[in-house]
Formats: C-alpha cells, structure tokens, sequence
C-alpha cells in the first residue's frame, strides 16, 4: 500500500488598506512590552507594570558607522542607560601664581595657586587636578589616565595610593576614586619628572556596567627645581637693602675693639635672601676660614665659639637679628616653611654661635620658602693680652644646601 503526503499551504494575505489597530493585547499579568511601534501603527499605549520594564524601545539598536567619529560616539543601545558620563578635569596645574582654577582645594591655593603650595617657580614634581563630574552620581568612581605624549604610546594611570604615574597592567579597582576622595590632598599627583609636559584625562565607572571613554585631555607642564640665594650688607635698617659684591662688613670706627673693652657689635649685618621650591626646604651653613679673628700681623686669632661674650674676656661670633618669609594675600604661609633659627646663634644680649672651620648650620626650614630674608649681627671682645692690630678678620663662606 502506498500513502500519498498531501501538502497544503496557505498564504497570509496582508492588504495595505487595513485599518490600523492598537496592540493593546501584548500585554498580559506576567510581562509588558512598551513602546512598542509597527509600520502598521500598532502601539502599546501602557508603559509601566509591577513586575518587568523594556529598557529601550524596539528598532533602536543600530550599527550605523556615521554614529562614530574621532570626537564624539552616539551612546547605543541598553548599556547606555547605565555607563557613567564622561568626565572632564576642570584645573591641572603645576606653577599657577596668584590666583587658580582649582575651587575645591585648600583656600590659600584658590586664591594664590600652586606657588603657595610648592614654593617659587611652582611643583617640579607634583601637580594638582580636579573633576568635573559632569552630573555623575556622588558614589561615581574615577580613574585617571596621564601620558607624556599625548596617549599615542605613553598611557599610564595615578596610583589610588601613591598618587604617582604607573603602567597600565598595573591598574587595579584600588585606582578608582570618588572625586572628593581624589581631592582632599592639595597634591594629588606626584612623581613627575621636571621640566616636563604632561597630559591627563578622568574615565568614569558607576553602578555594574562598563566604565566611561576617557573624558577630553588638559595639559600642565613641571616647573624646573628653583634656588635663589643672595647676599647684602647694611645697617639694622637694611631689611630690603640690596647691595652688590665685594660683601665687607666692618666693626666701624666707632665700634673698633679696645682691650678689656665691652663686647662690640659691628655696624654693618649681613643679610641674606634665600627661596627654594625643594620640597624638603633648606639648610643654610656657614664655615670661617681661621675660626675667628685672624691678624696675619700678629698671627694671633680671637676664638669663635657658642657662649656669652660678657663672660669672656674676648671672643666672637654672630647672632641672628632677623628672619622671616613672604606670606601670601589673604592665606598667609599657605603650605610653605617657616624659617627657623638654630639654638646657639638665636641668643640676645651679647651671646653668639659659633664660626668654626667647619660647616655649622644656622638656618633651615623644613617645606618650600618664599622670598625669606635673614640678617645677623657679628660681636667680638678683645681681653687685656689681645695683640693690638688693625687687620684682625674673618673670611665667612655661607651656602644653602636645598632638599630635594
């Protein structure tokens, strides 16, 4: 026996002319489609239910090239929804003097800029950066890319911790930041290289899905390392005096020593400006050539050393009589040093530090200077066996030595 397949087929006929009709339909107790539209007209009016949501509407997905270019990318699809906005960086500064782009950082840095952070010339080292959020949420979390090249072969990104340049591979969840917590330190970039121009960008990552394109570059340049120190002698008026070399300074005539006279005190001080950007400050020493007094007649020398003159019966040595540092408008010292005097040259009256033959050091600051300024009296004594003569001198060699 043999059986024969009927095969039947039936066709859907669709007429143009049909009315169109509202899909109110699609729509049940479990699910919902929304926003849904057809060619036909069909629609679904309803855009809410209590158990799903459509989170894009039909047809949107696309992949149309002319959606990209080297500027700008049309966000598509679900995703979307949800990646964090692209950040920009509103200030990236190194050297900024006297005022700042930078709102959220300490006070006298918006109003002074980075000078009153890293000292004269600016940071040779270090650099400051703030984000624009762009309307991200506050928990938004940000990473941020720099380069020397702008990102054609050099990408790196801020360690979270160090705040210093690393390699990419290197990156971890630890180099996402919110923005107040990349913010809260004046620097917070460190570890350049000086004299250097640098490139950074801010990527934003929010929520479970993926992170933001790099928001668009902004460029800061390191200051190179800065000392400035200089020498001047006047009278106790000379606070601003600016003199030239060859550097005297004398007893005067009016102050020449007499054996078993009182101690004497030179009329001319030696002053001395001194500013550095090291970040570490600076030492100031000082070393004589003889160790005190020194007359090539007499070959005799009237000894220097840490004491009070009015109870020796001849000596010398110096004494500081003025230290202080430029302050800013407004914010006062900023984050800059203080000048600070050792001990045994900070006495009054008639006691004195020490000029050895050996480097001592009398001043220092531990952070950054600007425009400091010094001045110290010399006194001496000559007893009753000092030898008489005309020529007694020192020579005083005074370095700074900056920290970096």
């Amino acid at each position: 026996m043999k059986t024969i397949r009927v095969v039947l087929t039936i066709f859907l006929l669709t007429l143009s002319f049909f009315t169109p009709v509202f899909a109110e339909g699609l729509e049940s107790d479990n699910y919902k489609i929304i926003d849904l539209s057809t060619n036909s007209g069909g629609e679904v009016t309803k855009s809410n239910t209590d158990n799903y949501n459509l989170l894009s509407t039909v047809g949107t997905f696309s992949g149309d090239p002319r959606s990209f270019s080297t500027n700008y990318r049309s966000g598509i699809g679900t995703v979307e929804i949800f990646t964090a906005k692209v950040p920009t960086i509103s200030c990236f500064e190194t050297d900024t003097d006297g005022s700042s782009q930078c709102t959220t950082g300490p006070s006298y840095l918006n109003t002074d800029g980075m000078i009153t952070v890293c000292g004269p010339n600016g940071c040779y080292d270090r650099a400051r950066f703030e984000i624009n959020t762009q309307g991200n949420p506050a928990d938004t979390l940000y990473a941020i890319q720099i380069s020397t090249d702008n990102f054609t072969s050099d990408t790196r990104y801020i360690d979270g911790v160090s705040s210093k340049p690393k390699a990419t591979s290197q990156r971890t969840l630890v180099d996402y930041k919110t923005k107040g917590d990349w913010e809260t330190p004046a620097l917070n970039i460190k570890g350049l290289v000086t004299d250097t121009q640098y490139y950074i960008r801010a990527i934003a990552l929010h929520g479970d899905f993926t992170e933001s394109d790099p928001g668009p570059t902004v460029t800061a340049t390191t200051a190179t390392t800065y000392v400035n120190f200089d020498i001047d002698i006047d009278n106790l008026n000379g606070i601003t005096t600016e003199t030239n070399g060859p550097y005297l300074a004398n007893f005067g005539s009016t102050r020449n020593l007499i054996q078993t006279g009182p101690p004497q005190t030179s009329v001319d001080l030696i002053w001395m400006d001194m500013s550095t950007n090291a970040l570490g400050g600076f030492s100031l020493v000082q070393k004589g050539q003889y160790g005190g007094l020194f007359s090539t007649t007499e070959s005799y020398t009237i000894p220097s050393d840490n004491f009070d003159l009015n109870g020796e019966s001849e000596g010398f040595g110096i004494q500081n009589f003025y230290s202080a540092q430029e302050k800013h408008t407004g914010s006062g010292l900023g984050d800059l040093g203080t000048l600070s005097v050792e001990a045994n040259y900070a006495g009054s009256g008639n006691t004195v530090g020490k000029v050895d033959q050996i480097f001592i050091k009398m001043y220092e600051a531990s952070k950054p200077i600007l425009n400091g300024r010094v001045g110290i009296y010399l006194k001496a004594r000559a007893s009753g066996t000092t030898p008489v003569a005309s020529d007694y001198s020192e020579d005083i060699s005074l370095i700074i030595v900056p920290r970096y």
